[in-house]
């Protein structure tokens, strides 16, 4: 389900896992949580607002990105970082988010945007705005390694996803 109000138990088990995630991680290990643009702009101001206390790295993506609006209200009501971006393509789908200051961190997905020169302009765009760049990253080995290139070349570079499950 997409844009849905979060009911209380709803509500109470995102708190939970997030509680569940940082007490397992401790107090070392950034963590950020990934609502996949489920919810309705009440749903989740009240979400971020319940993970306020666990100083989150940032809540990803908890409205859909393209109602920068929308994002940017949920974003103005809450301490934690709102990060988004892994479903924009170009420079310029992420023009509003930024101009708007919709986020707090952008989050380009490399082969989505436009490729590693697009990302990088897309950074660099962001930098504009004082916004940290954390690409979005479910990529192969190959592309891991093509994203930590674009990191290293851009000063608003945050964290680059990894993961490390893959075998291959």
């Amino acid at each position: 389900r997409f844009n849905f109000t979060a009911n209380q138990w709803e509500h109470e088990r995102m708190v939970a896992l997030v509680d569940m995630v940082t007490e397992a991680a401790g107090r070392d290990i950034d963590v950020a949580a990934d609502v996949h643009t489920r919810l309705d702009v009440p749903s989740a101001i009240r979400l971020a607002r319940a993970l306020e206390p666990y100083h989150l790295m940032w809540l990803e993506e908890p409205v859909p990105a393209e109602n920068v609006d929308a994002m940017r209200t949920v974003t103005q009501s809450t301490s934690v970082p709102i990060c988004s971006g892994e479903n924009i393509y170009l420079r310029h789908g992420f023009r509003d988010l930024l101009e708007k200051q919709a986020v707090n961190i952008i989050m380009p997905d490399i082969p989505k945007c436009g490729g590693l020169s697009e990302c990088r302009k897309i950074a660099n765009m962001a930098e504009v705005y004082y916004i940290p760049f954390a690409p979005h990253n479910v990529s192969s080995p190959i592309g891991t390694l093509a994203s930590a290139h674009v990191c290293a070349t851009v000063p608003n570079f945050l964290v680059l996803e990894f993961h490390w499950l893959h075998r291959d």
